[in-house]
């Protein structure tokens, strides 16, 4: 059962500088340092592609998650993980706004 989160951004930058940070993972990677997360794309680029497949390896709440999930998975995200990822992707939208409105002249 998937779990919806929205987060909405005002962001002062082109739609193509926004869009290119989005799919960078090592810009996803610096926007939530304080999770030690990496990611780790199915191509091996560090630019997201469609058909990409992502592994997140992350520090949350105290323990060592590999996220690419499943049926357990599914459980655990609707009673634990949403509200925390929620809070992480506030944070990173936060850091992409940054990123692309530093670019903008």
């Amino acid at each position: 059962m998937p779990a919806l989160i929205e987060v909405v951004s005002v962001i002062d930058a082109a739609p193509s500088v926004v869009f290119d940070l989005e799919l960078d993972v090592d810009v996803h990677t610096a926007s939530v340092r304080t999770s030690q997360e990496t990611a780790t794309t199915s191509s091996g680029r560090r630019q997201l592609a469609l058909g990409d497949e992502v592994t997140f390896r992350a520090r949350h709440f105290g323990l060592r998650w590999r996220m690419t999930l499943g049926l357990l998975g599914t459980v655990v995200t609707r009673a634990l993980i949403v509200p925390y990822l929620r809070r992480l992707l506030r944070q990173r939208a936060a850091h992409i706004k940054y990123l692309a409105e530093a670019r903008e002249p």
